[in-house]
């Protein structure tokens, strides 16, 4: 397992040097577009969302497949990447925060 590391959002977008930066359209889903289906396995706090909520915006930064690199991730080892927000950010729970997992192989996907 790799050792956490952790970054600033300026010490990201300085990484131009290390990691190149690209701009790209990205189509983004609410996180609660899931909580539908969740709710059916066991009741959550927020709105019965269906797959309805989304919005495009124009995303730059450091494609994720070349920070994982960059970091020395174990690809024959690692399945998933899981992503936590800020502490507080949501209402309830033993910290507030939402988090969510993908597929190693999918981060490590530039398409």
């Amino acid at each position: 397992m790799s050792k956490g590391r952790s970054f600033s959002m300026d010490e990201l977008f300085a990484g131009g040097a290390k990691l190149p930066i690209s701009s790209f359209p990205v189509l983004l889903p609410c996180a609660g577009n899931r909580r539908k289906e969740e709710n059916m396995v066991k009741q959550t706090i927020g709105f019965n969302w269906g797959a309805a909520a989304v919005g495009v915006s124009i995303w730059s930064g450091i494609h994720l497949c070349d920070l994982l690199t960059y970091c020395g991730v174990n690809l024959d080892k690692a399945k998933w990447v899981c992503f936590e927000g800020p502490e507080g950010e949501l209402p309830g729970g033993e910290k507030g925060i939402y988090g969510t997992s993908v597929p190693i192989d999918r981060c490590m996907d530039r398409t």
